[in-house]
This record gives structure tokens, C-alpha cells and sequence, in this order.
């Protein structure tokens, strides 16, 4: 089965009027004065509605097509309104639906009516807690990765390397002192509940970090392309995170609050095993609240049956996740790559397994974090190459990765760069097999 994620462009043949303006899926219809998508509809709709504001992290140039769009919000709300998305037409629409209910109200409703239907101030009391909770749960996210750089997480205080182990263990614990009710449960429930739990998060954390890019990105940074020259079992365990868990996210375009919401799912699990009565309680009311506050926040910008057959699909990605995870601990060379468990991943019977490290355009996050596209000219591109990748060397990371733009869909993705055979003016052969290697078209002229 092939496993190549690759960038889809519309058939010549399909009219630009079937395409949302925003990120090129297929849209549904002109929606605040544009032609739009379901997602982007809904962004744009919520983003008004709950006057949310966003930043880019970078500047303010991402590129917004329907692989990447949640990769960056503000570049995306910015896209709706270049391309014509109002927001006074949401404004609108809220006046409408306030005077319609006033109107029913006034033609005299049945009681029973009025008492199955919430009034409109509660619908807004229960909407403004829905996003506190949600940005709540994002701003764990957001303090614990969002403002830190890769290398500053990777090392310790002494400045040794971290392992993917240790990575994964700190992300979860601080995820738990952060989360009601795990930071005030009974020490030795949140041990064990952390025992469970740990594995399903991390591996759930290296999905959410590869859901805009075609290859696993790992809790080392480092990346994980699928290849026939992995070891058979490594190639099995990327065929059931790709087809069990990776792809329907993907096609869910799941963005930044379902993530932590699932992620709050994952840790607030009842059915673990050694824990007491009174915190399996606790936890199922509060996986009871996250499901809650997910169906009120996704019911603003979609039908109540929308909304809950979403939840019903996020959800099912659980147990996958779970069954994932019992398959790579099984196999402690294979789960190690992932952060479930110790070592470095090395076994005596199987060929090395080929990882990559990006790139970095600056100290705070690599190219794939930053942009999925660079445009340099070649004696530009050629330049930072060299600057980089012998940086980088010095750090002893392997084989660096590098995203540029202008290759063909079907061939975009990373470069790997080889060390020591170039110094500028580089001939570029992209392969979608495994990550890109530009290599020198006359290497002796090249020799650093």
C-alpha cells in the first residue's frame, strides 16, 4: 500500500467556483461573501462570533491551501478577509436569529415549547464557557510547547541531550498538573493513572505534530519517513499509525482545541485500573465536561448532528491510538524511536532505521514548524545550506531536512542534505520514496 502523502491539486476541468477561495477544498457554497469550504466557513464564523485573536509566529506569510490551513490561524483569518469574507455578514446573521426568536416568543409559544428550548442568554453563558474551557486547555499547549524552542526541550539543565523518553514523560506530567481534576487527585491514582495514560498521549502528541506534514515528526524532533527499508515490524507499526490514526485526523482536518480536547480525553481515563472509586468519579466528570464543552463549541459554527457525528469520529481515533500504542511497547526497539519506551532504539537483528533532523531557519523551530515553503534563489538557498547544515553539525544531529517551494505536488516534501559535498550552487533531486537528497552535480568543486 502506497503511504505517500501527497499535496492534491484540482483537475483543470473543475470550475475555480466549486473551490473555496481560502485553502482550494471543495466548497459548499458562497458564505459571507465568498465562496467557501465547511472548515472555513466555520473558522471564520467562530473566529468573529467569540472575537478570538491570533498571532503568527512567524511572518505573517504561511501558506493556506486545504493541507495546511490550520497550521496557522492568523494567516488564515487574514486569507478570509483578503478574499472577501465579512464580517458584518455574521453580525448580520446574529441579529437575524435573535429577532426570529424574539418573534416566536412573541406569537406565543407553548410552554412546553419554550421550556425544551435554552433562552438565547443561556445559549450565550453556555458559549462563552465552552471557549474558556477550550483556550483554557490550549493555553496548557501553548505554555508548555507553544514559546519554547525544540533545543531548549531536548536538553537538560547540565545540557545533556534528552531522550524522546524523558521528553515525553515531562510533556505528560506537566499536561497533569495543569489539568482539573488530575492536580488534585490522591498521589498514588495519579501515579498510576500517568502509568496508563503516558503512552496513548505521546504517541497522540507526535500525530498532532505530523498532521500538516508528510512524514512523522518524533518527540525528538527528528523525522520518520515510511520506507521498504525499514525493518519489517517498523514498517508495520508506520502502516497502522498512518491508516488507523494519522489519515482520518487528516481527513477530519482536526485543528489545535479538538486536539487538546482529545488529548484531556486521553489522560482523564476512568477505566484504569488500581485507582479508587471516588477518583474514577472524578475522572469520568471530567471527561463528561470535555465532551460537553467540545459538542458546545463545535454546535456554534455547525448542526447539532454535525457537530455530535464529529465528536463521534474524534473520539473513535481512541482505541486506535491505544491499540497503536500496546503494538509499539510490545516491541521496546520500535517504541523507544516513539518515546513510549527506553533505549535508542537499535536492535542486533534489524537494519539501522534512517531518521532525519530538520533543518533550522533560527533557534526557536525548524523549517516544518515555520513554513511548509522557502523562496530563495539558488545561491541563497545554496549559502544557508552550508550555514546550517555545518551549524547543525556541531549539535551532532543526522541527515538535516529542508522544505522549498516550486517542486511539482506529487514530488513536495523535505530535503535531505548530505554533509561535506557542496558549498553553493547545488543541482536539487527530489525523490518521494524517502526524504529529498540534493547532491552536488560536480562534487569535487563543492568540497567544504
Amino acid at each position: 500500500m502506497d503511504h505517500h502523502i501527497l499535496l492534491m491539486t484540482p483537475s483543470v476541468s473543475q470550475s475555480s467556483t466549486d473551490l473555496c477561495v481560502v485553502c482550494g477544498d471543495k466548497a459548499i457554497g458562497k458564505h459571507y461573501g465568498a465562496v467557501a469550504c465547511n472548515g472555513c466557513k466555520g473558522f471564520f464564523r467562530r473566529s468573529v462570533w467569540q472575537n478570538l485573536q491570533y498571532t503568527c509566529r512567524f511572518n505573517k506569510q504561511c501558506n493556506i491551501d486545504k493541507d495546511h490551513r490550520n497550521a496557522c490561524r492568523y494567516c488564515r483569518f487574514q486569507k478570509c478577509l483578503a478574499d472577501g469574507m465579512k464580517p458584518e455578514a455574521i453580525q448580520n446573521e446574529r441579529d437575524r436569529i435573535g429577532s426570529t426568536k424574539r418573534r416566536k416568543r412573541s406569537l406565543g409559544e407553548t410552554n412546553s415549547d419554550s421550556e425544551g428550548t435554552p433562552s438565547p442568554k443561556m445559549d450565550m453563558a453556555s458559549a462563552s464557557a465552552s471557549r474558556r474551557f477550550i483556550e483554557a486547555l490550549m493555553d496548557i499547549e501553548n505554555r508548555l510547547i507553544g514559546n519554547q524552542s525544540m533545543d531548549a526541550l531536548l536538553h537538560d539543565n547540565l545540557g545533556k541531550p534528552k531522550t524522546s523518553r524523558q521528553f515525553i514523560v515531562n510533556s505528560v506530567i506537566q499536561w497533569s498538573n495543569m489539568l482539573h481534576p488530575l492536580s488534585e487527585i490522591d498521589l498514588a491514582d495519579k501515579v498510576a493513572l500517568l502509568k496508563e495514560t503516558a503512552g496513548p498521549f505521546s504517541l497522540l502528541q507526535t500525530i498532532q505534530r505530523s498532521i500538516a506534514v508528510p512524514h512523522l515528526v518524533l518527540p525528538n524532533d527528528q523525522i520518520l519517513s515510511v520506507s521498504p527499508l525499514h525493518p519489517a515490524d517498523l514498517l508495520q507499526a508506520l502502516t497502522k499509525i498512518l491508516d488507523e490514526v494519522l489519515s482520518p485526523l487528516r481527513r477530519l482536518h482536526i485543528e489545535q482545541a479538538e486536539f487538546c480536547c482529545l488529548k484531556a480525553l486521553m489522560l482523564l481515563n476512568p477505566d484504569v485500573s488500581g485507582i479508587s472509586l471516588e477518583t474514577k468519579s472524578r475522572l469520568r466528570d471530567g471527561r463528561d465536561t470535555v465532551v460537553r464543552t467540545l459538542f458546545t463549541y463545535l454546535s456554534q459554527t455547525q448542526s447539532p448532528v454535525d457537530a455530535n457525528l464529529r465528536i463521534s469520529s474524534l473520539l473513535m481515533v481512541i482505541p486506535s491510538i491505544q491499540v497503536v500504542t500496546n503494538l509499539l511497547v510490545e516491541k521496546p526497539h520500535i517504541g523507544s524511536i516513539f518515546g513510549l519506551c527506553d533505549g535508542d532504539g537499535r536492535n542486533e537483528n534489524s537494519p539501522p532505521i534512517s531518521l532525519a533532523t530538520p533543518i533550522c531557519l533560527s533557534p526557536e523551530a525548524p523549517v516544518y514548524e515555520q513554513k511548509p515553503e522557502l523562496f530563495l534563489k539558488d545561491n541563497i538557498l545554496a549559502n544557508f545550506m552550508v550555514q546550517s547544515t555545518l551549524a547543525d553539525l556541531q549539535k551532532g544531529l543526522q541527515n538535516p531536512l529542508f522544505s522549498i517551494a516550486g517542486l511539482p505536488p506529487s514530488q513536495a516534501g523535505g530535503l535531505a542534505l548530505p554533509f561535506g559535498l557542496f558549498n553553493h550552487g547545488l543541482s536539487l533531486i527530489p525523490s518521494t520514496t524517502l526524504p529529498m537528497k540534493p547532491f552536488a552535480t560536480q562534487p569535487d568543486l563543492f568540497k567544504v
